[in-house]
């Protein structure tokens, strides 16, 4: 109790610590951050990204803002904590060259995460930002998302250039997170025939599985049970590899060696007379 109530208090003095911050630079309560909403930032940040029009040189929060929960925060607010996110993933990741990039580009202060986290965060930013700002906007993208090979790891279904063009637009209008569910349940994809087509091996391991492959459906309703069917696997194939060793062994070739009469009275013989002088 006593820890936990120490915790409490450093955390109340954190936050505290950090409204007077901000308060001091801004001077309104619109600028504060709890962390109910930095974290639902981050959770949108990391996996939806930011959608920039290229016309007027500004952010869209329209959608970010639905997703993340944060009716209450304007866009000129977003756009700065948004650079001052950026800013503390490049620090954390010691991507600036110099100490003149490493200046903060504002007074808004974003508590650190670790660098796994931070890496993950710009990787997925970058990648959406150029899918929906340079892929997707490139004037012979129609051209040459039509020049997509195939390859091994693809599912058997997949169409070079149909699927290809209709996976980035998917990203870049739902992210990278549970693709499986609002890429392929979106009515303006192709992905929807093929869900609607193989909808019973829609939520098997094997459905975006190689040709080479096995095809066998097995229904998984979650990772738990996806992960028990793997370890009863390996337990299965543990016991076949043990059985198969077992069997290698002739029985014929375990030869026990005749124990003759003689032998076993000369035995019981000598054991008799060790008991004998004992006595």
């Amino acid at each position: 109790m006593e820890r936990r109530e120490r915790y409490d208090v450093v955390s109340r003095y954190k936050d505290e610590e950090k409204i007077q911050y901000q308060q001091s630079f801004f001077g309104c309560w619109e600028s504060h951050w709890t962390r109910r909403e930095e974290s639902d930032f981050y959770r949108i940040i990391s996996t939806f990204g930011v959608e920039f029009d290229l016309f007027t040189g500004r952010y869209k929060w329209d959608r970010f803002r639905t997703l993340a929960r944060l009716e209450k925060k304007h866009d000129d607010t977003l756009t700065e904590y948004f650079q001052a996110f950026y800013h503390m993933c490049m620090r954390v990741c010691k991507k600036f060259k110099n100490d003149d990039d490493a200046l903060p580009p504002n007074n808004i202060y974003v508590e650190p995460i670790s660098e796994e986290r931070a890496s993950r965060s710009l990787a997925r930013i970058d990648l959406l930002n150029k899918i929906r700002t340079e892929t997707l906007a490139h004037p012979k993208f129609d051209e040459r998302v039509k020049l997509c090979q195939t390859s091994y790891d693809l599912p058997s279904w997949w169409i070079c250039g149909k699927h290809d063009k209709d996976l980035l637009r998917g990203a870049a209008r739902h992210g990278v997170v549970r693709t499986d569910e609002f890429i392929l349940n979106d009515p303006a994809l192709s992905f929807k025939d093929v869900f609607r087509n193989k909808r019973p091996y829609v939520n098997s391991p094997h459905f975006m599985q190689s040709p080479g492959a096995s095809q066998t459906p097995v229904k998984v309703k979650n990772k738990e049970e996806e992960t028990e069917l793997e370890i009863k696997a390996m337990i299965e194939k543990i016991k076949r590899e043990s059985n198969k060793d077992k069997s290698e062994i002739d029985p014929q070739d375990v030869k026990k060696e005749p124990v003759s009469p003689d032998k076993k009275s000369d035995d019981l013989e000598h054991d008799f007379g060790k008991d004998v002088k004992k006595k």
